[in-house]
């Protein structure tokens, strides 16, 4: 009977962060949705826009190796819900904004503290729950991502168009503070395991020593390689989401309404086949070779590259929107398994800072994304910016091979308690 409650609850706990991971992405996302609006209200520059999502990567970076640290130390329960409820009121108060100090502020400083708190306890707290189905659970999680940003595209473009660009961000903070006053209730943190951060009958953190996770963590060259491939999968991201509306809307003539629905739901239908399936063959090539996960994310790398160039590079919006499905496809392979694949080389009590590590690195790299995109859009054309992310999808496929073929075998955590 324990076991079935177990076994049951670790569902529940899914579907509880899933839903927060959706308010955590249609937060981050919207504001690509209604860059337009927000630069003729604002009087902002394409680059001032940019300035401000760069901002928010930059802080987010910045906080992620202490967000780490912190999960690794504290309840992971608590940390996501306090997550949640900031990021929400960050998002609320965006909305209020009445210059590009105020979207600093608030879209930049205040919803990155609490986004970056969120993925690695949340992916932590999974992996905790999960380990047999670690990727596949951690793929439904990822679903989560893609439908926060066709569903605040889709909402965002209409809302912004029909009630002004503050809308949106009312209605997704508001939600937002609801599910984080749920999860206060219903989400808690499993019984501790070996190798497992523990936590005290009083609720007190049990201390891990920095200089003892800092050693743990760096002396492993693979984990410092996929910094740099996590590195190259947010700097595409980062750039398709904050400037792909734009480029359909100035390119081809949509509404900011269609541009959002296009530049996301072609993608993201695509992006869900390709975690939900990355997330079997991975957890099926994990079993088969060690390195099945990282086999399986390289492989995505490589093939997002066509599609990513001809995303920008064509004339046609039939082909254009074409490399974004396929983009999407690929990208959701990658997403797939990423993170499982990161603890493959983590020894369970320092996955949280390491994903704060990696997180920290790929979010600095993104943080270039917008502004180096502004600053290509006004010198030589958007199109060209979004061509030239595929030589960093390249980058990105080379670099998972090196790290497999050098490091990998001497980096491997051999997995302990099966669930």
């Amino acid at each position: 009977m324990i076991k079935q409650k177990i076994i049951s609850y670790k569902w529940e706990m899914l579907g509880l962060l899933w839903f927060a991971f959706l308010f955590n992405q249609a937060d981050r996302a919207m504001y690509g949705f209604v860059m337009p609006l927000i630069k003729e209200d604002l009087n902002l520059t394409d680059i001032e826009l940019g300035v401000v999502a760069t901002t928010f990567h930059i802080f987010y970076g910045l906080l992620a190796p202490l967000a780490g640290y912190v999960g690794d130390i504290f309840r992971r329960s608590r940390i996501l819900v306090a997550s949640i409820g900031t990021w929400s009121l960050a998002a609320l108060l965006t909305g209020f904004s009445a210059n590009m100090t105020h979207l600093i502020l608030f879209r930049g400083a205040s919803l990155s503290l609490g986004e970056a708190f969120y993925l690695p306890s949340a992916n932590s707290l999974i992996g905790q729950y999960h380990e047999k189905t670690r990727a596949f659970a951690m793929s439904i999680h990822q679903t989560a991502l893609y439908c926060g940003m066709i569903g605040s595209g889709v909402i965002a473009g209409y809302l912004g168009q029909t009630y002004g660009w503050r809308s949106p961000f009312f209605l997704f903070g508001a939600l937002g503070l609801i599910w984080a006053s749920l999860m206060f209730f219903r989400l808690k943190d499993p019984a501790s395991k070996p190798g497992d951060p523990k936590v005290s009958p009083d609720k007190k953190a049990h201390k891990i020593p920095l200089k003892e996770v800092v050693r743990a963590i760096f002396r492993k060259k693979s984990v410092l390689m996929l910094c740099l491939v996590f590195g190259c999968l947010v700097f595409v991201n980062v750039g398709y989401v904050t400037w792909m509306p734009t480029l359909l809307h100035e390119k081809f003539g949509l509404s900011l309404a269609q541009a959002g629905f296009s530049s996301m739901f072609y993608h993201v239908i695509c992006a869900f086949i390709g975690v939900m399936a990355g997330g079997k063959i991975a957890d099926y090539f994990s079993m088969k070779r060690k390195n099945g996960r990282l086999l399986v994310v390289g492989t995505g790398f490589l093939l997002c590259v066509p599609f990513v160039y001809l995303m920008g590079a064509t004339s046609s919006l039939t082909l254009s929107i074409f490399g974004l499905a396929g983009f999407g496809l690929f990208r959701g392979v990658c997403d797939s398994a990423f993170f499982a694949g990161l603890f493959d080389v983590v020894e369970p009590k320092y996955r949280s800072s390491g994903q704060g590590l990696v997180i920290s690195f790929g979010l600095l790299v993104g943080s270039l994304a917008p502004v180096l995109l502004g600053w290509i859009k006004t010198e030589f054309g958007l199109s060209q910016g979004i061509s030239l992310m595929s030589v960093v999808s390249l980058l990105g496929a080379v670099s998972i091979a090196l790290t497999v073929i050098l490091f990998f075998n001497r980096d491997y955590v051999a997995p302990s308690i099966s669930k």
